[in-house]
């Protein structure tokens, strides 16, 4: 009940005015010494009601029903704490807040959303209707460098087929004058050979032919031969100990299938620096040569059948001395038979049979001749001329298109086949 009177005492901290109380005594501090009967002007409150008058002092409000029994409106640019609101501890004026600034960020809100949604529709217009361009892209005819064939060495390339070929691509290759060349091929016996692909797209080859400082004090000649597409393109000149370095420029336009061929001599003699490249910008051949067939010896093939004759992957020496491969022999002791053969199956996958018809070194001296059938399928395809002492090697081409079974018959002792070679 005191305190309920006390609530209108002046506070120095207390925001609102101090209404004098009339009649009112101030207590002491021992207890409540307060009169009971209420001062003038107020009213005996109800039993169940507040216990101090429903009529505020001159100058206040009458409260809502639910908030504090004091005035709701605070004093301008001030508020009251939490604490103060349940009626204990000091007062605290705090800033008021302003009712509009949780309004203001949800309208901030909504415009960034509305920017938003603004930026995402002009960039699908965008990207759907693309502005058209009034100027009219002019086009090449002429391709980018990028699509003509570049300039490459040979030993980058996979060879089709390596017959006793040595491909150095890692390693330099030391020539007898001291110079060095690198991407080098050599022979590893007479008439081996490298047959790569080129499906057209070069014209030119260049290399140096030279001799090995392995090799540089060699007796023996080294010979070299360029085929493109079967047909010998180049003939390098015999090098041997002694020789200087040989530039070699070989033409290639059109060549599908190149063949590089040692055909004299082993490991001395050297091309390097083998080099492919255009003399015009050329784009790839858009059909590459794709051979079904590539040449091959005969005597890289087993044979069917061996009466009296033999296949020799050596080198045989001809009564002029020159070395020849891939050879078709008499064993030593037919040299009392008068004629032996043999077969091979060659399943129609050949269209000619080459080579070299010699007479023996060994039998160089002997009084007697010799001659050759060639017999495709039984059917006699080729005969040669008999040789005999004193005559000179001889090359021969037979036509077996098509030939399923291949039979050659040698009649006489003293002579050879060298070089046999079967072309698609």
């Amino acid at each position: 009940m005191d305190d309920r009177w006390d609530r209108h005492a002046q506070r120095e901290d207390n925001p609102l005015p101090n209404y004098p109380q009339a009649g009112r005594s101030r207590p002491s501090a021992s207890g409540p010494q307060h009169s009971d009967t209420p001062p003038k002007g107020y009213r005996q409150p109800s039993a169940s009601g507040p216990q101090h008058s429903d009529v505020p002092p001159k100058g206040y409000r009458q409260p809502s029903a639910s908030g504090p029994q004091h005035s709701d409106t605070p004093r301008s640019g001030t508020t009251y704490s939490a604490g103060n609101a349940a009626g204990g501890g000091t007062a605290t004026p705090q800033t008021a807040k302003h009712g509009g600034g949780c309004l203001k960020w949800i309208l901030i809100f909504f415009g960034v959303l509305a920017l938003i949604s603004v930026f995402r529709s002009c960039a699908r217009d965008a990207y759907e209707k693309p502005i058209r361009s009034t100027v009219t892209a002019t086009q090449t005819a002429e391709p980018t460098p990028d699509l003509f064939v570049q300039s490459m060495y040979l030993t980058d390339l996979d060879a089709l087929r390596c017959d006793n070929v040595d491909i150095e691509d890692r390693y330099e290759v030391e020539a007898n004058t001291g110079d060095t060349y690198g991407h080098a091929l050599s022979g590893k016996s007479p008439y081996s050979e490298a047959i790569y692909n080129l499906s057209g797209n070069y014209d030119q080859l260049d290399a140096v032919w030279f001799i090995s400082s392995n090799y540089k004090n060699t007796d023996s000649d080294q010979g070299l031969e360029i085929y493109a597409d079967h047909v010998c393109v180049y003939t390098a000149p015999m090098i041997t100990r002694g020789s200087l370095p040989v530039n070699v420029s070989v033409d290639l336009t059109g060549c599908n299938l190149l063949t590089i061929r040692f055909t004299k001599g082993s490991y001395a003699g050297v091309l390097g620096d083998v080099v492919l490249y255009n003399k015009i910008n050329r784009t790839p051949n858009p059909n590459p040569y794709q051979p079904s067939v590539l040449p091959i010896w005969l005597t890289s093939l087993d044979s069917l059948t061996e009466d009296h004759l033999r296949a020799n992957d050596s080198t045989e020496y001809a009564n002029t001395g020159d070395v020849f491969a891939h050879c078709i022999i008499p064993p030593y002791y037919a040299f009392s038979k008068d004629f032996g053969s043999i077969e091979y199956y060659l399943s129609g996958n050949y269209a000619a049979l080459s080579g070299v018809w010699c007479v023996s070194d060994d039998c160089k001296n002997s009084d007697t001749t010799s001659f050759f059938e060639v017999y495709a399928d039984d059917t006699l395809v080729y005969t040669s001329g008999e040789i005999g002492q004193g005559d000179l090697p001889e090359t021969f081409r037979a036509d077996i298109q098509h030939c399923q079974k291949l039979k050659i018959i040698l009649y006489g002792w003293n002579s050879f086949l060298g070089n046999l070679r079967l072309d698609p």
